[in-house]
């Protein structure tokens, strides 16, 4: 799961990576997708179904993805990472509110799932990135990476869970 502030944010990133996954032969562009308020119904469906990564935000894992978590059973029972990109963003009261879903995500994955996934915070601009994180996501297990990954194309790879 690829989490950003904004749907335009998510929006940027699914094209980007449509980009990349061009370039792998063990990942379709069919099993990526944005899932946010701008997603017809028939998309929702298909990402429930498909999807081995899910590019979203807080407010709809607040609003559909959580409440509704039954429906994402395939996605959440396999979740294995969970990105939190520009993570400098989530300030104030709207840092405090996705902190909180964060943490609900964390016990719906663990209470009802069993499963653990790793949290991956990620932002260019944070001078404190170890508290951030644990403020965020409530884990103190955080190891803080400061060398410059820009140019590797690898990272991606490490998003995709196995296919189930």
């Amino acid at each position: 799961m690829y989490l950003f502030p904004t749907k335009a944010l998510a929006q940027d990133q699914l094209r980007a990576l449509n980009g990349l996954i061009k370039h792998l032969h063990s990942v379709d562009a069919s099993e990526v997708g944005v899932y946010d308020g701008d997603t017809s119904y028939p998309e929702r469906t298909r990402l429930r179904k498909q999807a081995r990564l899910l590019i979203t935000n807080p407010d709809m894992l607040h609003c559909s993805i959580l409440p509704h978590h039954k429906t994402m059973h395939r996605i959440l029972c396999h979740l294995q990472y969970v990105v939190i990109d520009e993570a400098h963003a989530y300030c104030g009261a709207f840092g405090c509110h996705a902190a909180i879903i964060f943490r609900r995500l964390r016990r719906i994955c663990e209470c009802v799932y069993g499963i653990a996934p790793t949290f991956v915070v990620s932002s260019a601009t944070m001078s404190s990135p170890k508290e951030l994180a644990f403020n965020l996501v409530g884990l103190k297990d955080f190891v803080e990476v400061t060398e410059c990954f820009v140019c590797t194309s690898c990272m991606l790879c490490s998003l995709y869970a196995q296919r189930f």
